[in-house]
């Protein structure tokens, strides 16, 4: 053989070398020995990547055979041999790499066995535990799967869809403590996604739509300083748990079946009635909210399922006041089936009342729950129907921005249709700019810290696809020089929206009512 023959095959195998030095590094090589191992009983459709894959090893081995057979033949020449031993050496050393797993285990992933054609892909940790169960429909990952830590505890189960993950998912850690609720469609964050630090209080929240952000909140943040001395209240800080009741979704079967069981056979009143309870409150936050928390309605109402609700609440998440919930029971996803709400009243460390919520979804396996909140001196408002469905139903809660100043105060309307989380939609108020924001705008401060107005809201009864949805009329007032108060001006602004997916634009008129809304509003619900 030639010299340059020899450097030919000592620069390929070089070549090889450093590219398979480079897959071992991101964590590939053990793939491919996997891929490699199980390549002779896999559908032979799936054999195209995977033969593609392990096309280095294969070249790798043919170089060692090579490496030897050239050494034997110019050793018997009578010719150097360093070169051709030094290539057998560095083909040997790409197959040990790869089927040796000390040398790849610690910076790879443990090795992935090929996707199946049909049926449920497992796979395994280290120590013989099931880590994964994942079902795969023509070779791509579609309905619910399940993940569990090497401790056996559950991590996560969630929904694929044709190979993308879609609709909500909660992650624990695993110590148990939930980690992440969040929301996709078609394999893009849509909906909700909340974060829980350790202790269960909330960290941070993010609201998307079709993988656009639309809004975040970042929770437990100092107080900020406005100008030099003056600070604003540290709001959304210091409060309760909320994750620690996530654990109902891991928690035994009798006792899911025992609160499944408890929420189907509550009786619901029509009526409704207050459950929440200020007791024990000092007298001076009972004479400022007594009042708007008899206005937190629950509609189950019997002694005996409140208490019974009660008890496994608080049994499963003690630190849940049961004078302080609040419970009500309708189909919010329109399945035909009722959903149930549990309500939470709280106070933080400045003396603030927050109220938030949780969605229970028992219809499936595990039982599906959600958070949403908190609300700043929040309150459900309402539940009633929005948008063009006529069985459809979102949950409004009211809410306000602060308790230093003078509030706004602003109504969520949030769908559980759209995402098993539950989204909340986006209204523009900026006159066709496009500058969507959380809430319906509800009551207004006025005083410059708003436009000075009286809003009324209404819902029209006959609603279509184009809208509008919701109604408003904002009374402009003015200034009274004699009394030094607002009064009227007899100026009109009127505002229809109308939603595409979770956002709300309107047309928006000054005077008087335009003619083609004049039913609607006329025969609409005052929300």
């Amino acid at each position: 053989m030639t010299k340059d023959k020899q450097n030919t095959l000592l620069i390929l195998s070089f070549l090889l070398v450093v590219w398979y030095g480079y897959t071992v590094t991101i964590g590939q090589a053990g793939q491919l020995s996997a891929r490699f191992q199980d390549l002779f009983s896999t559908d032979p459709l799936d054999i195209l990547p995977s033969a593609v894959m392990v096309l280095p090893l294969l070249l790798a081995a043919f170089g060692v055979l090579y490496g030897i057979a050239l050494a034997f033949l110019n050793n018997r020449k009578g010719e150097p041999i360093q070169k051709s031993i030094l290539s057998t050496l560095l083909c040997t050393g790409v197959l040990l790499a790869s089927f040796y797993p000390p040398f790849w285990q610690p910076i790879a992933s443990v090795p992935q066995p090929i996707v199946p054609r049909n049926g449920i892909k497992k796979d395994y940790w280290p120590n013989g535990q099931l880590k994964s169960e994942e079902p795969v429909v023509n070779g791509r990952f579609h309905g619910t799967a399940r993940y569990f830590w090497a401790n056996g505890k559950p991590y996560s189960a969630f929904r694929w869809k044709n190979g993308n993950y879609d609709g909500s998912r909660t992650l624990f850690r695993d110590d148990g403590s939930v980690e992440q609720q969040a929301s996709a469609k078609d394999g893009a964050r849509h909906g909700v996604d909340q974060w829980f630090n350790p202790d269960g209080t909330l960290q941070l929240l993010e609201i998307y739509d079709n993988g656009v952000l639309l809004f975040s909140r970042q929770f437990g943040q100092p107080a900020r300083e406005i100008v030099p001395g003056v600070y604003m209240k540290a709001y959304f800080s210091d409060l309760p748990p909320y994750g620690k009741l996530f654990g109902i979704i891991n928690a035994p079967i009798p006792f899911q079946k025992e609160l499944a069981d408890a929420a189907r056979t509550a009786s619901v009143s029509a009526e409704g009635c207050s459950t929440v309870s200020l007791e024990g409150e000092e007298a001076n936050f009972k004479q400022f909210y007594g009042d708007f928390y008899k206005d937190l309605r629950s509609n189950i109402c019997q002694e005996g399922d409140l208490s019974t609700l009660r008890s496994l609440f608080t049994k499963a998440a003690p630190f849940l006041d049961p004078k302080k919930l609040a419970f009500y029971k309708d189909d919010l996803d329109s399945d035909g089936m009722p959903d149930l709400l549990l309500g939470l009243v709280s106070r933080d460390k400045q003396g603030d009342p927050y109220f938030g919520f949780y969605y229970i979804n028992f219809k499936q396996d595990p039982i599906q729950m959600h958070f949403k909140g908190p609300y700043l001196v929040g309150r459900w408002h309402a539940v009633g129907r929005f948008g063009s469905d006529p069985q459809g139903k979102v949950v409004f809660v009211r809410y306000q921005s602060c308790t230093e100043c003078e509030p706004g105060v602003y109504l969520d309307a949030v769908d559980f249709r759209t995402t098993e989380m539950g989204m909340p939609f986006f209204f523009d108020y900026s006159g066709g700019k496009g500058r969507f924001k959380l809430g319906i705008e509800y009551e207004l401060p006025g005083r410059g810290h708003s436009i000075d107005a009286e809003v009324e809201t209404r819902i029209p009864r006959t609603q279509t696809k184009d809208g509008p949805w919701l109604l408003q009329r904002f009374a402009l007032l003015g200034e009274d020089e004699k009394a030094g108060d607002l009064k009227p001006t007899g100026e009109f602004e009127w505002w229809a929206f109308s939603c595409d997916g979770m956002k709300c634009g309107a047309k928006m008129a000054l005077g008087e009512l335009p003619a083609e809304f004049a039913e609607m509003w006329t025969n609409g619900k005052i929300l």
